[in-house]
């Protein structure tokens, strides 16, 4: 992973039964996998390509993803 690339992940004390993470990724991208909860993203800069089962978006700044638990997913850097 790139030096300028940041990866955060951690639980709240009011919150333990929920996951946290924080990134800034420009190269790394994630294969296809799936997780046994949901996961919610909220794309705060750039944008973000995303496979979602049979779905295939560009999630700019503002969107929310939501994955199902079990669903197969990816994502990678959606602009330069």
């Amino acid at each position: 992973m790139d030096a300028t690339e940041i990866r955060k992940y951690w639980r709240h004390p009011c919150f333990p039964e929920l996951g946290l993470f924080k990134a800034r990724f420009t190269q790394h991208r994630y294969e296809l996998h799936t997780h046994p909860t949901y996961v919610i993203a909220l794309i705060t800069a750039g944008c973000e390509r995303i496979r979602i089962g049979r779905h295939k978006i560009i999630a700019p700044t503002g969107t929310i993803a939501v994955v199902n638990p079990e669903e197969w997913h990816d994502g990678e850097t959606g602009c330069g």
